[in-house]
């Protein structure tokens, strides 16, 4: 079954629009306005877990787009503010940092989705197998990361000392789900799946297909 970029595998439209040059993310469904990556992971989680909609979901850091909220029979969300109280329940999303998802048991979810996400955790490492022990057996990551320069191999763009961020490179951001920036903390490249084979043990799926010269890729980490 082929991804068919003309037809919006959100909400069915044919009709789209590009605000920019990059077609990963500036072109849009006309209706929807979801971005081609999300319609793209749609794709993949439709034909990789065709019953998704009836799984336990956890999504993070969700889009504006509800889909998945609306989709899905037992869904939850979370996201990370420093300014908020960390656990505390805002608009029925959890404020809990990847690294640590202390609220969650071992063995809780079916499905994980995070959406352009990793690229701003601080250790993504610690994260990715955060994530890895709350999925449940025969479980699944699903995500999307940009790689920024397929080219050149994995690199952190910061590192921590006691906390305290040290930049390694020019700080560059993100505009983020509230409308502030998102610092970059690493830049995936190609050595990525190796990379990901390296902190957690597990292979990782990835997926991918080409829209005007652009890769767009969605990566299934199993467990």
């Amino acid at each position: 079954m082929n991804f068919n970029k003309d037809i919006c595998t959100i909400c069915g439209s044919t009709e789209f629009y590009c605000n920019g040059n990059d077609h990963r993310e500036d072109f849009r469904c006309n209706s929807c306005h979801s971005q081609t990556r999300v319609r793209y992971l749609k794709f993949v989680l439709d034909n990789s877990f065709p019953h998704w909609k009836d799984l336990i979901v956890h999504e993070s850091s969700p889009a504006s787009n509800t889909f998945f909220k609306n989709s899905c029979v037992n869904y939850s969300s979370s996201f990370y503010n420093l300014e908020l109280l960390e656990g505390g329940i805002y608009d029925s999303s959890y404020n809990l940092n990847l690294e640590n998802l202390y609220l969650f048991e071992d063995n809780s979810f079916d499905l994980f989705i995070t959406q352009d996400v990793f690229e701003h955790v601080y250790q993504p490492d610690i994260a990715f197998r955060e994530i890895q022990r709350v999925l449940k057996p025969g479980g699944a990551h699903i995500f999307t990361v940009p790689r920024s320069a397929l080219w050149k191999n994995t690199k952190f763009r910061i590192k921590l000392d006691n906390k305290e961020i040290i930049y390694i490179e020019e700080p560059i951001y993100h505009l983020g789900l509230t409308g502030t920036d998102s610092l970059v903390t690493i830049d995936y490249g190609q050595d990525f799946e190796k990379v990901f084979y390296d902190w957690t043990n597990t292979t990782l799926d990835t997926n991918s297909i080409i829209v005007n010269d652009r890769t767009i890729e969605v990566f299934i980490q199993k467990k």
